[in-house]
């Protein structure tokens, strides 16, 4: 693929979770369907993958709660919702297990081992020991900018 020429179809490829989760400040349901439409999504296949999405991440509760009023594991799992939506080939997260209750995590750490295992590859930042042994399966450890060791780890 040349990302010059089509930037966008390239964009498409990676799902992104940046820190802080940022959400538009809209209810659940909204907030997924104007994530895909954004993220170059038809308006109906963005609806479709929303439902979708809804089930998977067990947010049918919450669709029609802004944004703002969500709890932390929920608004962890609407962000990697709307990364996940084109359907990316790399799902880039910084720390998507940080202060989610146990169900969420739960709910989270399955989404990633299913598309690790069937769509492409999750590459994640944290500082949690924890969350390493119980999610990845190769970790790199880096310090000061630099690759300072590398293993392989049980995965969730």
């Amino acid at each position: 693929m040349d990302t010059q020429a089509d930037p966008s179809a390239a964009a498409r490829l990676v799902g992104l979770v940046p820190e802080g989760m940022p959400l538009r400040e809209i209810p659940v349901r909204d907030a997924l369907v104007e994530a895909g439409v954004d993220q170059g999504l038809d308006r109906d296949t963005a609806e479709e993958r929303t439902t979708e999405v809804l089930d998977a991440f067990e947010l049918r509760d919450t669709e029609c709660v802004p944004t703002t009023r969500l709890l932390p594991g929920q608004r962890s799992r609407v962000a990697l919702g709307c990364a996940l939506l084109p359907l990316p080939r790399l799902l880039l997260l910084c720390d998507p297990l940080d202060g989610v209750d146990s169900a969420s995590e739960a709910i989270i750490c399955r989404a990633i081992s299913r598309f690790a295992a069937s769509t492409g590859t999750v590459v994640f930042s944290t500082g949690s020991t924890d969350v390493v042994d119980r999610v990845a399966d190769h970790v790199l450890l880096i310090r000061d900018d630099q690759v300072v060791g590398s293993r392989v780890s049980p995965r969730c």
